[in-house]
């Protein structure tokens, strides 16, 4: 069975290892594994600071490599040397993604790194951290046609079907990057008139269009309402042209969400802001 899991090689267990919260390691993985077509069984451990904790998760690593045909991946990005030396005496092909680069960054910039667990998410580091929690206050209050009197602190007004990802994509960009990000659903009432509804004439520089495949709509609205005209194949496809042909009439920049994460929909928002 080892040997036939080893020549399929369709799956592999991965280990990100973190001194803090594991989010930089998660999302450098993220574009790493991406890359390659096997699928990555991911396991991460957080707050692997100390020899005490990094024995633990050796120890949860070696029960992993004798039950499985290759010996596990195991990513890390710990930043003190002793608990770094430490990992690599565990039972599997250990990958550092911070300490290769370190040395390199002392030599261009000409000061020794502080190697210190978690500054990359610390409020020392992230001067903008009260914008964002302010951000994200303001998305939360201007969600789904909310507080629309206050639309003239927003930095951008996403418009769009109800069920296209236009709540998660504002709190995307609130959260990552402190936009102050409101969203306006258009309804059957605004899909039938030719020009922009009143309450965001005054903020056309500010709206940023999402469309989104009938097909998908249907599928979105199917779990949420089933069974309903909200969610037919026939509402989603009538509102999907209607939506379309007034983005064109409005000649509003807009996206296909279709097959798009939410960190793509926010990228593609961010660039149309230039924020």
């Amino acid at each position: 069975m080892k040997n036939q899991l080893s020549n399929n090689a369709d799956q592999r267990t991965v280990f990100l290892v973190s001194d803090s919260t594991g989010i930089t390691i998660e999302g450098m993985a993220r574009a790493l594994l991406s890359q390659f077509p096997i699928h990555f069984k991911q396991i991460i451990r957080r707050y692997i600071d100390t020899i005490e904790k990094a024995d633990q998760t050796i120890a949860e690593i070696h029960v992993a490599s004798k039950d499985e045909a290759e010996l596990p991946l195991v990513l890390t990005s710990i930043v003190d040397p002793e608990v770094r030396q430490h990992m690599e005496k565990l039972n599997g092909v250990v990958i550092d993604l911070i300490a290769p680069l370190l040395p390199q960054m002392e030599a261009v910039l000409g000061v020794k790194a502080e190697r210190v667990a978690g500054h990359s998410h610390s409020l020392h580091y992230a001067r903008n951290y009260l914008q964002r929690i302010d951000a994200v206050h303001f998305a939360m209050e201007h969600d789904d046609g909310q507080g629309q009197r206050h639309y003239e602190n927003a930095d951008v007004i996403l418009v769009g079907l109800s069920r296209c990802g236009k709540t998660p994509a504002c709190l995307y960009l609130s959260m990552h990057y402190g936009l102050f990000a409101a969203n306006y659903p258009l309804v059957e009432s605004d899909l039938q008139r030719p020009e922009i509804p009143e309450c965001l004439q005054r903020y056309r520089d500010r709206l940023f269009g999402l469309t989104i495949a009938a097909q998908r709509l249907h599928q979105i609205r199917q779990q949420r309402l089933p069974d309903t005209r909200y969610a037919s194949r026939v509402q989603c496809e009538q509102e999907v042209r209607q939506l379309e042909a007034l983005y064109r009439q409005w000649r509003l920049p807009n996206l296909d969400v279709t097959e798009r994460s939410v960190e793509e929909i926010a990228t593609a928002v961010l660039a149309h802001t230039k924020k």
